[in-house]
């Protein structure tokens, strides 16, 4: 793969808008409560909604938990479940799994052998507990990157301080698809050591990234494992100049080899700047670097690759921006040169965490605000193609305590499938009720409100304009949001 040959540090910020592209669902939401509420992890889910993980002191059993939000796919909370003990219990990835549950990893205190342990949840479809994992020895272990593999097991990276060569060192754990332990791994040397970021390979092995302080200068390097399937090392790579150089995530690119991203301080324009290393499927470094930032602190935390093999990026910026820190949205073209970025966020400080492609092109990403509310929230962006989100539109913000269960509120829709007519049937002590229609693109087709209802509350809903399709009907009450799909067949 070739790639620019030199070093780039983009300071321009350009918003580009497309008559298509604004048709895309766009939306920023901050969720959250009275405590800190962060978002460390969000993908679109089967359903075209979103799942989202992270850590609550809001609720739940301890002094932090294990924080799972569902979503609609206009980013309004379907539900939310904490998960954990008493004590600190932090998530920060979630994928959903090929069952349509979820897997969250992270570390927690309140179980497992050590100080802290890799804590892994595996829920069903509507966040119920199936199973749950502690990994780790007498010391501390932390998970930063979780991902189902071929075979439906696990495969887990991070650090551990009870195993390996040195004071930290990189950690991998593989599962079979009910958490119990394969085989676990670890790489590294005498000083600290910890893997960010894990995939599966397509060839079956897998290669993690993030940095060390034992193979390069003691400030840290960029430092990047390949292995085979059983976790036995095929090549390693390291990166970095005489400063702090680190790897928070990589991606196998489309046409073969790996792009890794993360944060320097030896390269670029300011005092740390984010970039982008091309590694080779042979383990060697393409020449292609790509710095983004300015005069100030710039980083990137998560990268992904569009079909269109573009590069979309998320991280944090002080260069650019209306606050204290900023979430940092850039895209870049196949072969690395500009294509777009913008920044997302208030006066105060905003961080991303995560970044995923979603299925009309755009993407979803997934952070943490103190801008909007009193303390941290979870901040979800949607964007679409163009890297665009709400243009105009005010940040809406959800206070998650106000999602019930859906026990309290039953609702019905019947014929569905419907070709003329389908009955919206509403049982609830609930008074005030708005019953919206949005297409499959978030479109608002019809809304009405109803004041002083009935407990037994009916209305028709006329599908017999609509096109064939599938349609998202909204209905909201003074506490909570619900939403069900028809599907019209004429």
């Amino acid at each position: 793969m070739n790639k620019i040959k030199n070093v780039f540090s983009f300071i321009l910020f350009t918003i580009v808008c497309t008559t298509s592209s604004a048709q895309l669902v766009k939306f920023r939401k901050v969720i959250g409560n009275n405590g800190y509420d962060v978002g460390m992890s969000a993908q679109q889910t089967v359903d075209k909604g979103y799942s989202v993980g992270g850590s609550t002191t809001s609720f739940g059993n301890g002094i932090a938990d294990f924080y799972l939000v569902k979503t609609d796919f206009l980013g309004v909370p379907l539900w939310h479940e904490t998960y954990g003990g008493i004590n600190i219990d932090k998530a920060t990835c979630v994928k959903q799994t090929t069952d349509k549950g979820y897997i969250l990893a992270g570390y927690t205190n309140s179980y497992g052998a050590g100080g802290y342990d890799v804590y892994l949840v595996k829920t069903d479809s509507f966040g119920v507990v199936q199973w749950t994992h502690t990994y780790g020895g007498s010391d501390w272990e932390f998970a930063n990157c979780v991902e189902q593999t071929l075979d439906g097991g696990y495969i887990i990276c991070g650090g551990t301080y009870s195993y390996g060569k040195g004071n930290e060192d990189y950690y991998l754990i593989k599962t079979n698809s009910a958490g119990d332990t394969l085989w676990t791994k670890t790489y590294g040397g005498t000083n600290e050591d910890v893997a960010k970021s894990v995939i599966q390979s397509s060839d079956g092995g897998y290669i993690l990234t993030g940095c060390t302080k034992s193979m390069g200068d003691v400030n840290g390097d960029f430092y990047t494992v390949k292995t085979n399937a059983i976790g036995d090392t095929l090549w390693t790579n390291k990166f970095g100049g005489s400063l702090l150089d680190y790897g928070n995530d990589v991606l196998e690119n489309a046409v073969g080899g790996y792009t890794v991203g993360g944060e320097t301080k030896s390269f670029g324009s300011g005092n740390s700047d984010g970039i982008l290393i091309y590694i080779d499927a042979l383990g060697v470094r393409d020449l292609g670097v790509l710095t983004i930032g300015n005069t100030a602190n710039d980083n990137i935390q998560s990268i992904t690759e569009r079909s269109d093999g573009k590069i979309v990026m998320a991280g944090i910026t002080d260069s650019w921006g209306l606050g204290k820190g900023d979430i940092y949205f850039f895209i870049a073209n196949a072969d690395w040169s500009f294509y777009n970025s913008t920044t997302f966020g208030s006066a105060e400080t905003e961080t991303a965490n995560s970044v995923e492609n979603t299925a009309d092109k755009g993407a979803i990403i997934c952070g943490t605000t103190n801008g909007f509310n009193k303390l941290d929230d979870i901040y979800l962006i949607k964007t679409d193609s163009s890297g665009l989100s709400n243009v105009g539109e005010s940040v809406f913000i959800t206070n998650v305590q106000t999602i019930n269960n859906k026990n309290n509120f039953e609702w019905n829709v019947y014929p569905n499938p419907s070709n003329s007519i389908t009955n919206l049937t509403i049982t609830s002590t609930t008074r005030n009720i708005s019953v919206s229609v949005y297409n499959i693109i978030g479109e608002l087709l019809n809304k009405e409100e109803f004041r002083n209802t009935s407990t037994n509350f009916s209305m028709p809903i006329n599908t017999s304009s609509l096109a064939n399709g599938i349609y998202l009907l909204k209905i909201e009450t003074e506490h909570s949001v619900y939403t069900e799909k028809i599907i019209v067949k004429h």
